[in-house]
């Protein structure tokens, strides 16, 4: 796997990239022929759009397969007016005769359709010799390596989205409390650190969270410590909300 070129800062060399491009497609579009593909003069010349002999030789051609159809047409009309070669009408079915082979032909038809029959059970009752799911498992792990190994994401591949763990869940109005219960009693389930901004939590939710809640639990009244929030886009809002979720998990020992 070729890795990319080290570069002091990725920023500024994106961007001189960048800059790159655009004056080699400026280049590009600057650039002027150097071949004349111009038609020359010489073909607005009347005799060289023209082509005499050859429209002479089509019509002498065409004039010889009139005449010879016409010739073949007459002998054929001839033949046909002659009293031998009249058609004539018969009374009588024709005779059918029976295909060559008879039984036997039978017999061999029979034979190869039950041949393939067989076959086909065969090829029904057949199991996969090749297991796709580990060639896609390792598919798979082939492009986690390549993802792992990149420098810069692989065009090639699909990109992945990964979840932010910085992000805040902000919690219901304080005044609500069975929601606000739910929604703590979740985030607990799930082991995510759930942080009191003040006295906005209600006193109903110390019944709502199960036992052996995660010391990171902190709830608005009793708490020994102290959860430090961490600041997002909507921090405000969560904060006049009174309660918010961290996404990130405790690290031990703090």
């Amino acid at each position: 796997m070729h890795r990319a070129l080290p570069v002091g800062n990725k920023v500024c060399a994106a961007r001189a990239r960048k800059r790159y491009e655009e004056q080699r497609a400026q280049r590009l579009r600057d650039m002027k022929g150097m071949v004349d593909n111009t038609p020359p003069q010489v073909m607005g010349l009347r005799h060289l759009k023209t082509n005499w002999k050859r429209a002479e030789m089509l019509g002498q051609r065409y004039d010889t397969i009139e005449r010879d159809n016409r010739h073949l047409l007459n002998h054929m009309s001839s033949i046909g007016a002659r009293r031998d070669y009249a058609a004539t009408r018969s009374q009588s079915l024709p005779l059918l005769r029976d295909p060559p082979g008879g039984p036997s032909r039978q017999r061999e038809a029979d034979r190869i359709n039950q041949a393939n029959a067989l076959i086909l059970r065969r090829l029904q009752n057949t199991h996969a010799e090749y297991r796709t799911r580990d060639w896609e498992e390792q598919y798979r792990q082939s492009q986690e390596y390549i993802r792992i190994k990149c420098e810069y994401p692989p065009p090639l591949l699909p990109k992945v989205r990964t979840p932010s763990r910085t992000g805040l869940t902000r919690l219901p109005p304080s005044g609500d409390a069975g929601a606000c219960a739910h929604a703590l009693t979740g985030a607990v389930a799930e082991g995510h650190r759930v942080a009191s901004a003040g006295s906005g939590l209600p006193a109903s939710l110390s019944g709502g969270v199960a036992p052996g809640t995660p010391t990171s639990c902190f709830s608005a009244h009793g708490g020994s410590h102290s959860a430090r929030p961490v600041r997002s886009e909507s921090y405000d809002e969560d904060e006049r909300a009174g309660v918010y979720i961290d996404a990130e998990e405790e690290e031990e020992g703090e």
